[in-house]
């Protein structure tokens, strides 16, 4: 049986982030959802509405963020060293490793119309919306905007568009599946709101880390009256948590010795001089949102999925290294489904 939940969403104690919920929003971080089907959990029901405009606009924003020049270097420095370790020790996983990062970079350099989905959250007893999700497919490229329209301003009715124009006024929760998993946590850690992410790449803690640390991204002011007990929580299937777990270390290891690289180059350039300047408030406000956004990543909680899974979604998993986002949501919603918690792989190699 799926262990018992331990956190609550949106304030309300009777909206339990359980297998039961997790199932919905896998499926709801899918590019293959139809649009007209609600969702329904416990007494809540969440709605589709259309990404407006002016969130779009920001979504991009952020997804620059990702591909600037110094997130491309740092990038590919990291392939390279996983490939020089790869071929001294000959260790296929390492060299595989780099392989998916570099793929899943230039997947990302590509997307030209970007995937996310956005629901409200309502209250069935009041029919009054609580929060909001906004989901980000692990197909996080719409390559010909073919179903771009209909999840815009463009190609929904207008009490849609309206709904989505009032949405930020909502309290949000970021959820990303695979690649998706990147702006999810972009956006959780830049508005100071909440993420979950189903198989998240390595990748996407790799680049939100980097933008942090170069103060890309900061952490605005939590204004949210809605009391929240998590900023960030990591699903992980046990297949994609044995996978990463093998080659973590040589991946954080690449990282560190690009970021020591980068401050050696950084303090050459500068002639070494340590220069004391008096900080201005502005200087003093940047630091402290990027001490918050380190903090909101630092943060995060990780658990494992135990579940039984098809043979179709098993060799799925094989061919491209993650399962479908409906596989996903249907080992959660079996009842041999485990959720348990588990450590932060990321820590546990530091």
């Amino acid at each position: 049986m799926p262990a018992p939940a331990v956190h609550t969403l949106f304030g309300f104690p009777d909206l339990k982030v359980n297998a039961h919920l997790l199932a919905n929003l896998a499926f709801m971080a899918s590019s293959d959802k139809p649009m007209e089907s609600p969702t329904l959990s416990g007494g809540y029901a969440m709605s589709e509405m259309c990404v407006s405009d002016a969130e779009t606009a920001e979504l991009k924003m952020y997804l620059e963020t990702l591909r600037s020049n110094g997130q491309k270097t740092f990038v590919s420095r990291i392939v390279e060293k996983l490939r020089g370790e790869a071929a001294q020790t000959r260790n296929q996983a390492v060299a595989a490793a780099a392989d998916t990062i570099e793929a899943d970079y230039a997947r990302l350099l590509k997307v030209l119309f970007l995937r996310a989905r956005s629901y409200d959250v309502i209250k069935v007893s009041t029919d009054k919306p609580v929060g909001r999700f906004v989901c980000f497919p692990d197909q996080i490229s719409d390559d010909f905007g073919n179903n771009l329209e209909e999840h815009s301003e463009a190609g929904v009715i207008q009490s849609l568009v309206a709904r989505s124009r009032d949405a930020d006024k909502l309290p949000t929760v970021y959820v990303g599946h695979g690649q998706g998993a990147v702006m999810a946590v972009l956006c959780g850690c830049a508005t100071g709101s909440q993420s979950i992410l189903f198989d998240g790449t390595i990748l996407s803690t790799l680049l939100v880390a980097n933008a942090v640390e170069h103060k890309c991204v900061q952490c605005e002011p939590d204004e949210c009256p809605v009391p929240r007990e998590f900023n960030l929580i990591n699903y992980r299937t046990e297949a994609m948590a044995k996978k990463q777990d093998a080659v973590v270390k040589s991946i954080l290891k690449a990282a560190g010795e690009v970021k020591r690289e980068e401050k050696a180059a950084e303090a050459r350039k500068n002639g070494e001089e340590k220069k004391e300047n008096k900080k201005d408030e502005r200087d003093l406000k940047d630091e402290e949102q990027q001490k918050a956004a380190a903090a909101w990543i630092e943060s995060s909680e990780w658990y494992k999925i135990g579940a039984i899974v098809s043979p179709s979604a098993s060799g799925r998993f094989e061919k491209t290294g993650r399962y479908a986002a409906k596989a996903l949501s249907n080992m959660l919603a079996d009842y041999t489904a485990t959720i348990r918690p588990s450590e932060n792989p990321l820590k546990q190699q530091q």
